[in-house]
């Protein structure tokens, strides 16, 4: 994959990071997470953030990954990477994951032997 395209991808995952709000039952329920100053083990997706979430998968990722890798799968790995962000309450590792992501995709090729009688 293309060095700008894996950036393009990476801010997109930060614009969704940038959404993440604390969980209504938590003290700071509704707040922002990035900037936030208390810890979290999850976080909420306001409707915008979700919406961009599944763009993002939809029209960019699954078309063309959808050879090696399914819907649910590439959206299970986002999350992953959006709780990382929300557990440091920073963007930074956003990137590094989201080219370790890109990285599993490339290098991602399973084999089937099928004999038949």
């Amino acid at each position: 994959m293309h060095e700008k395209e894996i950036v393009a991808i990476a801010e997109r995952v930060k614009a969704v990071a940038e959404e993440m709000v604390y969980p209504d039952p938590l003290p700071a329920g509704g707040q922002k997470i990035i900037g936030g100053t208390q810890p979290t083990m999850s976080f909420a997706l306001p409707d915008a953030g979700d919406e961009m979430l599944a763009r993002l998968i939809a029209d960019r990722l699954y078309p063309k990954w959808s050879d090696k890798f399914s819907e649910k799968h590439i959206a299970g790995r986002l999350n992953a990477l959006l709780l990382e962000a929300a557990e440091s309450r920073d963007t930074s590792a956003v990137e590094a994951g989201v080219r370790r992501l890109v990285a599993d995709y490339e290098a991602f090729g399973t084999e089937y032997l099928v004999l038949q009688p």
